[in-house]
């Protein structure tokens, strides 16, 4: 069910694009904000609605209906890894003892010997800024 209404989601969307690219421009650009288009509202004239228009705002709804009914679907979902699966992949997956091989060393070595002191040295004064001289 889920596939098959992604699948429609990404049909309608295809669709949607198309059809939103196909529409006519009403304004030209900036001009109908200055009020260029000789309509007293502010969005222009409505007018009548064309067929294209009508299928633009059918097919929106579609979208938004099948995006939401798939939100739904997935979010009542507990996973999309099967129930069997985690078990398998744990079993593929399971750490391997490690080598006891007669290369491999006993112990660590032990950490070098530090050589910087253990405490910083303490500042010497700053000397005096040079006196002005008097003209």
């Amino acid at each position: 069910m889920q596939t098959l209404l992604t699948i429609v989601l990404v049909l309608v969307s295809l669709f949607l694009i198309l059809v939103i690219l196909m529409q006519p421009g009403k304004e030209p650009g900036l001009g109908g904000i200055t009020g260029g288009g000789g309509s007293g509202s502010a969005f222009g004239g409505r007018g009548s609605t064309s067929l294209l228009e009508k299928i633009t705002v059918g097919s929106a709804v579609l979208f938004m209906a099948v995006s939401m009914l798939l939100a739904i679907i997935s979010s009542r979902s507990s996973s999309v890894v099967p129930s069997s699966a985690p078990a398998q992949h744990a079993a593929t997956t399971a750490p391997k003892p490690a080598a006891t091989s007669s290369t491999a060393p006993k112990s660590a070595p032990a950490p070098a010997a530090s050589t910087a002191p253990k405490s910083a040295p303490a500042s010497a004064p700053l000397p005096a800024p040079p006196a002005a001289k008097k003209k």
